[in-house]
């Protein structure tokens, strides 16, 4: 029974990885209808503006095709909006078939529109300000903060930020010189770091 096991032990393994090869060859072969998640991809926003509310990051369609297109295309699909002529304001967004890019060499079909099937964007103007930096700190220890103030970007909702605190400052048993700590970053804002130094000095 081991002799029979054994004896053309290549020649067995290359039966089986051929068997195998033409099995995944008819089955890809064969075209199927998939539900998959895709990105939404914003392109061409003019300079100077940006989205304060930001589309969904995906959104589900129904592809066909054949098997092997899906393994190969499937991550490369994705709803691309051209924001090159868009303007101010709230915009509602109606998505369809066309919406939907896929690579130019594969053979799929798009077998539904995405859903959800609209949703709303804002559009600012950019606002860049400086704003102060403020420690959260229970210590007792004397520190400064490097740098004292920081710049934010967002939509009008930066008019209404006045200061950045840090997280928490944690002093370690062993005083330090310095401690890099986190700034709490409000929702939708960027900033120009998002962190800050904390020089101690000695009590």
């Amino acid at each position: 029974m081991s002799k029979w096991i054994v004896g053309n032990f290549g020649i067995k393994i290359l039966s089986l990885l051929t068997a195998l090869l033409l099995w995944f060859h008819v089955t890809t072969e064969k075209r199927y209808e998939k539900t998959i998640n895709i990105p939404i991809a914003c392109v061409n926003l003019p300079e100077k503006l940006l989205l304060t509310k930001q589309p969904p990051k995906l959104v589900k369609i129904k592809i066909r095709g054949k098997g092997k297109e899906l393994l190969r295309f499937g991550r490369s699909i994705r709803v691309v909006l051209d924001l090159s002529e868009t303007d101010l304001g709230w915009k509602r967004i109606d998505l369809k078939k066309e919406d939907v890019s896929i690579p130019y060499e594969s053979k799929m079909e798009i077998a539904s529109v995405p859903i959800p099937k609209s949703f709303i964007m804002r559009v600012e103007r950019e606002v860049r300000r400086e704003v102060k930096v403020v420690p959260n700190s229970k210590s007792e220890y004397k520190f400064k903060i490097i740098p004292k103030r920081v710049e934010i970007l967002g939509g009008s909702s930066v008019y209404q930020i006045n200061e950045i605190t840090t997280e928490e400052i944690i002093v370690p048993p062993e005083l330090p010189e310095t401690l890099k700590v986190k700034l709490e970053v409000p929702e939708g804002i960027k900033i120009s770091t998002d962190s800050v130094f904390v020089i101690f000095q000695s009590l």
